[in-house]
């Protein structure tokens, strides 16, 4: 556990971190001191006295490092100022400017609507990931770096490129990340995280399963089932590992397990039940087909006509006659081919 002791104007506020995470650190300070927010200047005394700005998880570590090595104490001091003539981003706001491709970085050839329709999807996703709902260009958490791009322009103006294609996919393995530390500040960022995918696939079963488990593992019973309910009606049908996921044993302890295992089952059964019922009927339509086989295999399966009485065969097929029988041939051979006095013979 390590203490800090924070200095802002006249004022002393202290408190201790168990986890030494910059983004834990800056939320704490929220808490703490009502009239903090991330654009101000935060600092630190190095073995020369000179004050050192931390705006980052990499600057945040680097001081770790540093003050472990210089500080005799636990206690950290630091120092934050609030800088009256900086333009603040929390006082702005956020404006799409277009949607282009990263290969040629040209304007991409959209309407109006599509444009409006992904800015307000990605904005509203991306902003609640900010203290105060807010974009802050330069205080972006550690977690989003990898997927915003921030390019200034002017002071008080700067670009936030947002990856689209990678957005979704780099959320949600955060989300899992975050979900392995049952501790609840990492939760409840898990489901920040995942409250914002559902802004992007308001239909994806895997995010309200996810939703579900970091409930479970909140052990809020009722939340759990009401998102894993919401995960089956959008299409999610694995009991097996719904059955065994490790996140949901809170879950399973409770007499409510039960009963809503026992619905989604039904539910799952229909739609088995159906899918096989329709892969009868495909099943059905393929075996019409089957006699025509049969009957052509059995045409094959007659007696070659290159017999010695060939040609008299062939006139007593096309009559009608079945070759395969052995009298057609003992006949025959009994009037020496002649067709007169087998037809008398055979009828």
């Amino acid at each position: 556990m390590t203490s800090f002791k924070i200095f802002i104007g006249d004022e002393i506020r202290r408190f201790r971190l168990e986890n030494l995470i910059y983004d834990l650190f800056v939320e704490k300070l929220s808490q703490t001191i009502p009239n903090f927010h991330p654009e101000m200047k935060i600092t630190y005394e190095d073995i020369d006295k000179d004050k050192i700005v931390i705006s980052s998880e990499i600057e945040w570590k680097e001081m770790i490092t540093h003050l472990s090595e210089v500080v005799k104490d636990d206690v950290i001091k630091l120092w934050i100022t609030d800088t009256k003539t900086k333009q603040y981003f929390k006082d702005g706001g956020i404006e799409s400017m277009r949607i282009y491709s990263e290969k040629n970085d040209v304007e991409a050839e959209v309407s109006e609507s599509f444009t409006e329709k992904y800015s307000f999807l990605y904005t509203s996703a991306i902003s609640r990931l900010f203290p105060g709902n807010v974009i802050l260009p330069y205080n972006i958490p550690s977690y989003l770096q990898e997927v915003l791009d921030v390019k200034c322009i002017k002071e008080g103006v700067a670009d936030v490129d947002i990856k689209i294609s990678d957005l979704f996919g780099h959320l949600n393995k955060t989300a899992l990340q975050f979900m392995d530390n049952v501790e609840e500040y990492s939760l409840c960022k898990a489901k920040l995280i995942l409250e914002s995918l559902l802004i992007l696939q308001p239909d994806n079963p895997n995010v309200y399963y996810n939703l579900a488990c970091v409930e479970c593992l909140r052990k809020n019973v009722q939340t759990s089932l009401d998102y894993l309910q919401e995960a089956f009606k959008a299409g999610y049908d694995d009991i097996q590992h719904l059955c065994s996921d490790p996140d949901l044993t809170f879950l399973r302890s409770h007499e409510e397990w039960l009963s809503f295992l026992k619905s989604v089952k039904v539910e799952v059964e229909i739609k088995v039940e159906s899918k096989v019922e329709a892969e009868a009927e495909v099943k059905v339509e393929a075996k019409v087909e089957e006699p025509k086989v049969e009957v052509q295999a059995k045409v094959e399966e007659q007696p070659a006509l290159d017999h010695k009485w060939g040609k008299e065969m062939q006139t007593l097929s096309e009559m009608g006659f079945d070759l395969t029988k052995s009298t057609v041939i003992s006949i025959l051979d009994h009037h020496k081919g002649d067709i007169d006095g087998t037809l008398s013979d055979l009828l």
